[in-house]
Formats: C-alpha cells, structure tokens, sequence
C-alpha cells in the first residue's frame, strides 16, 4: 500500500528521533489526490506544537498549537495552496 509507506515515511521524516506508530486502518472511499495531501497534511502537523487531522467527507480539518501566529498562517497558506498536493 503505497499511500501507507508514504504517509509513515513522511512522519519519521517530518519528526526525526520521534517513534512513529502505525495505526492506520484501510478505508474506501477516499477521494482522488487523498494521498498526496494526506502527506501534506502531515509534514504540516509537525509544524505545530500539537494537533490533530481528520479528513470527512473529502474535507481535510487541521487543527492544533503553533509557536506563533506566523506559524500558523504559513501552514494555512499552505494548506489551502494547490501547491500541497504536489510537495
């Protein structure tokens, strides 16, 4: 499962010296692109002090601390820039 190897990759990536614990669970259903930003969403995260993601119905909600308020801006920009996808 190539979105499953990406998604942990970018966490031990994103989190260097952090463990990084597996806990997915296949879904159907996912939209196209849900990969790509699902990685995204996840390098982003590691941006914050703490917080979470949840993707319903094809709508990605991050939420969480950041250090400051450019912190957080930067990764709202970023989230809503086709861009992510892509990174």
């Amino acid at each position: 499962m190539p979105v499953r190897a990406d998604l942990v990759a970018a966490a031990k990536a994103s989190l260097p010296g952090t463990v990084v614990v597996d806990r997915m669970e296949p879904g159907e259903g996912a939209p196209q692109g849900w990969g790509a930003v699902a990685v995204a969403s996840v390098r982003e995260l590691a941006r914050l002090q703490g917080g979470g993601a949840e993707t319903k119905d094809a709508v990605l909600v991050i939420s969480g601390t950041a250090a400051d308020g450019a912190t957080a801006e930067a990764i709202a920009q970023r989230c809503r820039s086709p861009a992510t996808t892509s990174s």
